[in-house]
């Protein structure tokens, strides 16, 4: 038997090869980051919305509300609906509470209310807003109808009615 060795490797050694990491790509963070800011953007955006809505109220809410006022003969609603001025303008003179309830009880009939108020529409600029409703007085029992426009001002964050005009075609 020849006494025969295995041939070492001769040169230089190898280095085990390792597969170089994939470069992860940017865009997926990038767009699913943006869609995360604007889904916390919109969030914010529809919470202000909304404190305004419930502590500012809105112009058209608040001739709703002053509607509200005569429904229910509430010298409260009514006085936190209208500016001073446009209450002693209401009755010609002073305001009265007494007065106010008085006029407001001649929309009921039996405990019904008869009168009826659409907004139509609703315009804001700055520290201004206008109103257009549709109003019918059913207290007489003939049905009228009018157009009213509303001039309201926001003072210290609520909207007030400062003005009615009657725009009812003649």
């Amino acid at each position: 038997m020849s006494d025969e060795t295995a041939p070492e490797a001769s040169g230089p050694a190898v280095a085990e090869v390792l597969p170089t990491p994939k470069k992860r790509r940017l865009w997926p963070f990038i767009v699913g980051g943006a869609v995360v800011l604007a889904a916390i953007l919109t969030g914010l955006v529809v919470g202000v919305v909304t404190l305004l809505g419930v502590v500012g109220g809105s112009p058209a809410k608040t001739v709703t509300d002053y509607d509200l006022s005569f429904q229910k003969s509430d010298c409260d609603l009514f006085t936190s609906t209208t500016t001073k001025q446009f209450q002693n303008d209401f009755f010609g003179g002073a305001f009265d509470c007494e007065a106010f309830e008085e006029n407001a009880g001649t929309l009921t009939i039996d405990g019904v209310y008869t009168y009826d108020v659409s907004v139509v529409i609703s315009s804001t600029k700055g520290d201004t807003a206008e109103v257009v409703t549709t109003e019918t007085d059913n207290s007489t029992g003939d049905p009228v109808d009018f157009t009213l426009r509303y001039h309201l001002v926001n003072e210290g964050g609520r909207w007030l009615i400062e003005a009615i005009d009657n725009e009812t075609p003649e």
